[in-house]
């Protein structure tokens, strides 16, 4: 999931605004820079978090947390 988020996250985040700046439509670049803090670096975050809370990888971090959970 990080790496999938990564790569898909790097190439949004360079050609967007390359593209808005382009077209002139500087109006939704902010809310775009908006949506980004708001979802992705909280997302960031957590699964940082999980992962050095349960020391291991995406998949044996999110079978920790449904153990731990039930």
């Amino acid at each position: 999931m990080a790496t999938v988020g990564s790569a898909v996250g790097l190439g949004n985040i360079w050609r967007f605004p390359y593209l808005v700046g382009i077209s002139g439509g500087g109006a939704f670049f902010i809310p775009y820079l908006v949506g980004i803090i708001m979802c992705a670096l909280p997302i960031l975050m957590i699964e940082l978090a999980g992962d050095r809370r349960y020391s291991g990888g995406v998949l044996a971090t999110f079978g920790s947390v449904r153990k731990s959970a039930c």
